[in-house]
């Protein structure tokens, strides 16, 4: 699994979608991606987001997924005068974070199913993160099932 941090980029004229951030870093490995077709895409239903290559060697399938702050603070500010803004009440709940990375996995596992049922190629889960409250800790503390404190 591969895990990319925030990839908040305002230029907007600059291509910076999930996908576009793991070809950029697979290809720093002379790695190259190949997209489905949409022939390809409407035979098997769900399919990764790439095949991925050395020169003319298949190495493994990959799926991008990305966080994103489902509810961000700045959806909640209310002018009360020209200038002056207050932040209404929001939910904060942790555990969410930790149900939409399950269900990254999830998603992604059906999705290598379709075309390596039987595991005979690596498959790799690749987590752009654009949510700022989710981190590695919260990916660590899904897959051991429980949080480590910081002090044992």
């Amino acid at each position: 699994m591969l895990w990319f941090g925030q990839t908040t980029n305002n230029n907007v004229n600059e291509m910076t979608t999930s996908e576009d951030v793991v070809a950029r870093f697979l290809a720093n490995y002379d790695l190259q991606v190949a997209t489905y077709s949409k022939a390809e895409m409407r035979m098997l239903v769900k399919t990764p987001d790439f095949r991925v290559s050395r020169g003319c060697e298949f190495q493994f399938y990959c799926e991008v997924k990305e966080t994103i702050d489902a509810d961000p603070l700045e959806n909640h500010f209310v002018k009360v005068v020209p200038g002056i803004s207050v932040a209404t009440q929001f939910k904060y709940d942790d555990k969410g974070r930790e149900y939409r990375l399950s269900k990254c996995i999830h998603k992604s596992v059906k999705q290598f199913n379709s075309v390596n049922p039987d595991l005979s190629l690596p498959n790799v889960l690749a987590i752009v993160n654009n949510d700022e409250m989710t981190n590695h800790k919260c990916l660590e503390d899904l897959v051991v099932g429980y949080s480590i404190a910081d002090d044992g």
